[in-house]
């Protein structure tokens, strides 16, 4: 397919490398070349040289290589960086908070397209240790309307799977928090680090967040429900990269 030159461009963040993990830096374009150097699971420090070219439909791009020269490296492994300061003052990230609760509390799908992340889509959880469900531009356009079942994995408490479309296991859970009176904070997951170790994944700590919370009802209380919404920058623009749900569990 040949090699399209570019520009130099960075810096960017490493992402989806477990932290025990690195992310290998090849000789050339491929998976199968020699290794000549490493990025730590997450670096904020690649600095793109220009060049990039497609391994079937895997996106190579050349990096300068920390240990000297310059070596090649998977595009899915990389996101724009940009530091938490920078992201929580961010007002576009706002705009697209706005525009996603547009989204889900009127079942647009054409404008929830627009905010999926045109790199990686974005994934869903439905729980936080149940499935990943990625959804792309074009499968987020029609996802108030597809019938596919999808098992979301198991409940926390019941320990039940969840199985449904999205627009009946997802959305309701989506709906409630954003025709409620929310708050959204920066970067902090709130109530959600009660019920998980890690309630915003090791993979994704180069992806700032917002978690938009519905407070429970008064006198109940245990109803309050909680959405981690991802964002990345593609071209200097926020896209939504991931959504992750969290509830009370007894």
């Amino acid at each position: 397919s040949g090699t399209n030159p570019g520009a130099p461009s960075g810096p960017y963040a490493v992402i989806l490398i477990a932290p025990t993990d690195v992310l290998n830096i090849r000789a050339s374009a491929g998976a199968g070349n020699p290794i000549v150097g490493t990025f730590a699971a997450t670096a904020t420090n690649v600095m793109r040289t220009g060049p990039s070219t497609y391994v079937g439909s895997s996106l190579w791009v050349e990096v300068q290589n920390p240990g000297g020269g310059k070596g090649w490296v998977n595009a899915k492994f990389l996101t724009e960086y940009l530091s938490p300061s920078a992201f929580c003052a961010d007002g576009k990230v706002n705009t697209l908070i706005a525009n996603l609760d547009t989204a889900v509390t009127t079942s647009n799908g054409a404008l929830l397209a627009s905010l999926v992340s045109p790199t990686h889509g974005t994934d869903v959880r439905l729980w936080r240790y149940g499935k990943v469900v990625n959804y792309d531009q074009e499968h987020a356009r029609w996802v108030f309307e597809s019938t596919y079942e999808i098992n979301w994995g198991p409940a926390p408490g019941s320990g039940l799977d969840t199985i449904g479309p999205f627009h009946l296991a997802v959305l309701p859970r989506l709906q409630e928090v954003f025709n409620a009176i929310y708050t959204s904070s920066c970067n902090d997951p709130g109530v959600a680090a009660l019920f998980s170790l890690e309630p915003w994944p090791n993979e994704y700590a180069n992806i700032h967040y917002y978690n938009v919370y519905k407070p429970g009802s008064p006198g109940v209380d245990l109803d309050w429900r909680t959405w981690l919404v991802g964002v990345e920058y593609v071209k200097g623009q926020p896209y939504l990269f991931s959504l992750i749900h969290f509830q009370w569990e007894p």
